[in-house]
């Protein structure tokens, strides 16, 4: 979305640099002397701007003035939704857990907050005993509570664009893993990437994809 918008506003300025271009057929010199041989050349006093021009460079000011506004505004709403908001269900099959055992289900419930995200996962694990992770937080890279996993109790979270976030994950102040969520331009697609350490002391290297409900 971010991407079109951006493509519209190179198209937007080119018009515009066109529109502002004074046109390069006829010179300016060629002009005066053609309307002076007519006898219809009439000299406005010096330092006062004929009403017609003036007109024309108000009109143009306008213009000029309106498209920057309504890019700037289409850029601010682009940024402002968060495509990572929804309900997302784990895809196993494209899932990858290492070292595993991957859980056997697991449905994300997203919900936008104010320059942030209300987060909580349910489902059931690789033994088949429920899964309940939960936390609020901002994307501001400070550390937030977590409820719910064994391997992390608190996370930071930070927005690199409208399709991108970085998660820190810590146990009692220790980083334990660092991971980035990555939404599909077509917002129907969410893969997490992590690395780092589960509560055993394991390297987990995990790419997990969810599907929007």
């Amino acid at each position: 979305m971010l991407d079109k918008l951006m493509q519209a506003g190179v198209v937007v300025l080119g018009i515009l640099i066109g529109h502002l271009a004074p046109p390069s057929s006829t010179s300016p010199t060629s002009k005066i002397r053609s309307r002076q041989k007519a006898g219809a050349l009439t000299a406005a006093p010096r330092g006062i701007i004929p009403a017609q021009r003036s007109k024309n460079m108000r009109n143009r000011l306008f213009f000029t003035s309106s498209v920057i506004l309504a890019v700037l505004a289409l850029t601010v709403i682009a940024w402002g939704a968060d495509s990572n908001v929804g309900t997302w269900k784990l895809n196993l099959d494209k899932s990858k857990y290492s070292p595993g055992p991957a859980p056997k289900s697991q449905t994300l419930t997203i919900e936008a907050l104010d320059d942030g995200i209300k987060y909580t996962a349910n489902g059931e694990n690789a033994k088949g005993f429920p899964i309940h992770v939960e936390f609020t937080a901002k994307y501001d890279g400070s550390d937030n509570p977590v409820t719910g996993s064994p391997d992390f109790n608190s996370i930071a979270l930070k927005r690199i664009d409208a399709h991108t976030i970085e998660a820190t994950i810590k146990k009692d102040g220790m980083v334990m893993g660092t991971s980035r969520t990555v939404i599909s331009h077509d917002g129907q697609t969410r893969t997490l990437t992590s690395k780092g350490k589960n509560a055993a002391g394991q390297d987990v290297n995990n790419v997990v994809v969810y599907d929007k409900q």
